[in-house]
């Protein structure tokens, strides 16, 4: 063999030939899958739905192509054997007539039982996961290559894709009329079950569970007032009876109080024990066995508090997206809005309220996405109460308006 600039041909072969490397695949494990459910359609093909993020999951064109096929006998309530799947993929590309009949006559033999379907599926999902990863990777590669805009930007969308590959979630796909249908009539029926009752998560006030039917996922909740109506106390009331009731996790991303602070408003709360008595260190002998009780029923519940200040929103997402594939997180609040920058470093007043605009824009991506309810907190000055000219209402899908009721001084002072 002769040198090439200080590597033999053989290694600059063996180089171009890894360059041309297949996508990670099983053909067999495809097949095995495929063979499972000629054997036993109606398990099967359930086991294969649950595992499996759809066709696409099988490398091989004609695999999938008799994926998608069974499953669509399947729905129509179709008999599934040798003889009718090769009805049906006649004329199908990729292959003739006869070239089906063979496939699918071997399908039967590559399996000895039904029962190693799980198997099967387990290699097939891993497989489709590799190559998604590859694609994710390979595309990421690219577009830093020619990215022009902050990298804090992309690292947040890179960093979307790789958990949407982990999560094995299949986003931004187009709904069918017969998907919409479907969609609709299991809404209609978790309705007509809960009886008036909220669908979502309930959030302790009865009165606005019945006006909201709860939080739902995807949803972003904008509790907007003035300086010191309440709007904290509220979004922790609410917390508390999702932890306390509900017993699902919530994350809190609090840029403006103390994980402490946080932590002395839910004692007070939940022990019923006035929090200026406890800041002044004034409690009456009854109240300690009450913090000592709420200590311990909040001991046990999932709260993760975040009180790093100046975060952006690409900062919050990624936490956000963290603390969900960990602690299956279902709701997250946000303390507050005008604390919060659209990417990282300095502010930009000049367009700050295209800025406070976009925040809640990205917050709202992040709700859809992680598919959980999202409360962002919301300051209102007097200019925005009287014209209205809020800049993020318009991305929320409910704005809860908290606000002091009027007393006679008020109407005497108009």
């Amino acid at each position: 063999m002769e040198r090439t600039g200080g590597r033999y041909d053989s290694d600059c072969e063996m180089s171009a030939a890894n360059d041309f490397r297949l996508p990670p695949h099983s053909p067999e494990a495809e097949a095995g899958v495929l063979g499972c459910i000629m054997r036993s359609p109606v398990e099967c093909l359930a086991e294969c739905q649950s595992k499996l993020a759809g066709p696409e999951a099988f490398y091989d064109n004609r695999h999938r192509t008799i994926y998608e096929t069974l499953c669509l006998m399947a729905g129509e309530g179709a008999g599934i054997d040798t003889i009718t799947l090769h009805q049906r993929l006649k004329g199908h590309p990729p292959l003739d007539s006869q070239a089906w009949l063979v496939l699918v006559s071997k399908l039967m033999d590559t399996v000895p039982s039904a029962a190693m379907v799980e198997y099967y599926l387990d290699i097939v999902r891993e497989k489709f996961l590799l190559r998604r990863m590859v694609a994710v990777c390979t595309e990421s590669a690219s577009r830093a290559s020619d990215w022009t805009g902050d990298a804090d930007s992309l690292l947040d969308r890179v960093e979307a894709d790789i958990l949407k590959v982990r999560g094995n979630q299949n986003s931004g796909e187009v709904v069918t009329a017969k998907q919409m249908v479907s969609l609709g009539t299991d809404a209609l029926e978790r309705l007509y079950a809960s009886q008036g009752k909220p669908d979502g998560i309930p959030t302790g006030f009865p009165d606005l569970d019945r006006m909201t039917m709860g939080m739902h996922p995807g949803e972003l909740i904008i509790l907007a007032g003035q300086t010191s109506v309440g709007k904290t106390s509220l979004a922790l009331n609410i917390v508390e009876h999702v932890l306390l009731e509900s017993k699902l996790p919530v994350a809190i991303f609090s840029l403006e109080m103390s994980a402490t602070q946080i932590a002395l408003r839910f004692l007070s709360a939940c022990a019923r024990v006035n929090l200026r008595n406890i800041a002044d260190g004034f409690m009456h002998q009854r109240d300690l066995p009450r913090l000592v009780a709420a200590s311990a029923r909040l001991a046990g519940c999932q709260v993760f508090i975040d009180d790093a200040s100046d975060q952006s929103v690409y900062g919050v997402r990624a936490k956000a997206r963290r603390l969900c594939q960990q602690h299956g997180i279902k709701l997250i609040v946000v303390d507050h809005l005008q604390e919060m920058n659209a990417i990282g470093g300095p502010r930009k007043m000049e367009s700050r309220q295209q800025e406070l605009s976009d925040i809640a824009g990205g917050l709202k991506a992040m709700a859809r996405e992680l598919r959980i309810p999202v409360m962002l907190l919301c300051q209102l000055n007097k200019e925005d109460e009287t014209k209205g000219s809020m800049a993020t209402k318009e991305k929320a899908d409910m704005l809860w308006r908290l606000s002091r009721p009027k007393s006679d001084d008020d109407d005497a002072r108009e």
